[in-house]
């Protein structure tokens, strides 16, 4: 490795480690001097403020964020003065056709900004313009990529539910991490409290104190309404609470109430 490269390597990994924390910038450290750097860029693509999965057809659901893709990158000793780095996408919710497009795109720009550093500019365009190279305006048909059912192969793959459902879990964490570094104020209660005192409903995504959800969840199973107990926070939204919410949010002595009355209800349907 030419000292030029090295030095260039090494400048290039200080920037991304400032800029990216490590949940989404992942680097090896070089034992020798003929090793190769090694590591993984974590990258959240930048979706539209109305954007929807298909999962099933006709079955839409709305969402604000997408599992990431993983740009996993080699750095060749003569990079970036003669080699473009080697690299791998991984993404749950694209198919094979779609990554290859997309490293199609990365080789690319790195022909039109060679003998640069090129990592940032990868990982900047491809979280801004993944969507518009794969031709993904406002819905992610997921039906067009994976199938309906579980088909017999020889490398297993996910039906387009499953990588919905993964989507959906994935969206889930990630409002409940950044509820966490949040302030809120209670509809109900009015008052500000920190985000993880605070009780999210991962449909609509509203808010309110965990005080004010378990008050409204104790009044109405002691009162035996424990039949499809929707979204608290607003009105419009009719999504049932799960039972693993209802538990988080009352004491085990009314959740065993729930559990019995929601069992009872149906034998006697």
């Amino acid at each position: 490795m030419s000292t030029a490269d090295s030095e260039i390597q090494g400048d290039e990994l200080d920037a991304l480690t400032s800029i990216l924390d490590e949940s989404t910038f992942e680097i090896n450290k070089k034992s020798t001097e003929t090793e190769n750097i090694y590591g993984t860029l974590v990258i959240e693509v930048i979706l539209p403020d109305e954007f929807y999965i298909e999962y099933y057809s006709n079955q839409h659901r709305r969402v604000q964020y997408l599992p990431p893709i993983f740009l996993r990158f080699t750095l060749p000793n003569d990079y970036p003065s003669i080699s473009s780095p080697s690299f791998q996408l991984e993404c749950i919710w694209m198919n094979n056709k779609q990554l290859q497009i997309l490293s199609e795109n990365l080789k690319n720009i790195w022909l039109d900004n060679s003998n640069e550093p090129i990592l940032f500019l990868w990982y900047t365009l491809l979280s801004a313009q993944a969507l518009e190279w794969l031709n993904i305006t406002t819905t992610l048909d997921l039906t067009l990529s994976f199938p309906l059912t579980i088909t017999k192969s020889l490398q297993p793959q996910l039906t387009s539910a499953q990588v919905a459902a993964t989507i959906h879990n994935y969206e889930c964490e990630k409002k409940l991490i950044l509820l966490s570094r949040a302030i809120i104020t209670c509809p109900i209660c009015l008052m500000d409290v920190g985000g993880n005192d605070s009780f999210l409903c991962y449909s609509c995504s509203g808010t309110a104190c965990k005080s004010c959800i378990k008050s409204y969840l104790e009044t109405i199973i002691t009162a035996g309404q424990v039949k499809s107990i929707t979204c608290p926070i607003n009105s419009s939204c009719n999504i049932e609470l799960t039972p693993a919410q209802i538990a988080s949010s009352v004491d085990k002595q009314i959740f065993h109430r729930y559990d019995r009355l929601l069992f009872q209800l149906s034998i006697d349907s």
